[in-house]
């Protein structure tokens, strides 16, 4: 079949040139010290892949939607929601089903009270299985304990 010939839409990846941008993030960036976007390519076969090839098993995620797929794909040894969510209920139970670590980035620890789930108002990493951190902080780092000003959220 020719690429004109592929129904629309329709995902057309060159594995070589994949595979190659997969090992030039895992050489600068290996394993937990990157946390690559699901929004770049929406599949849970090529996070499987992205997990597969350069050993980065922690994830970011824009929606609740892929963080659900993440975890039912087998994916959610580490998920960070990088946008906030209204949903309370629906991150909850995410969280409920033990299947994901969940980290949530927030904007003020207002907003995380708000929130029925183990919250930290700290740039640093929590152990909690859902916490409101700095994206920015890497996966397992030295800062990975529970930071004081640790609570739950309403």
């Amino acid at each position: 079949m020719h690429v004109n010939d592929l129904p629309t839409p329709s995902l057309v990846i060159d594995i070589d040139l994949l595979d190659a941008n997969i090992d030039a993030m895992a050489a600068v960036r290996p394993g937990a010290t990157l946390r690559p976007h699901v929004k770049a390519f929406k599949s849970t076969a090529l996070a499987r892949h992205v997990a597969d090839r350069g050993k980065h098993r922690a994830f970011c995620c824009a929606t609740l939607r892929e963080m659900e797929g993440m975890a039912d794909a087998g994916l959610g040894d580490d998920l960070l929601l990088a946008n906030e969510t209204l949903d309370a209920a629906r991150l909850r139970a995410l969280v409920d089903r033990g299947d994901a670590r969940i980290t949530v980035a927030v904007d003020s620890p207002e907003t995380s009270q708000r929130w029925p789930v183990p919250t930290c108002s700290s740039t640093s990493m929590s152990d909690s299985p859902a916490a409101a951190v700095d994206p920015r902080t890497p996966v397992g780092s030295p800062s990975s304990a529970a930071p004081e000003g640790c609570k739950s959220g309403a």
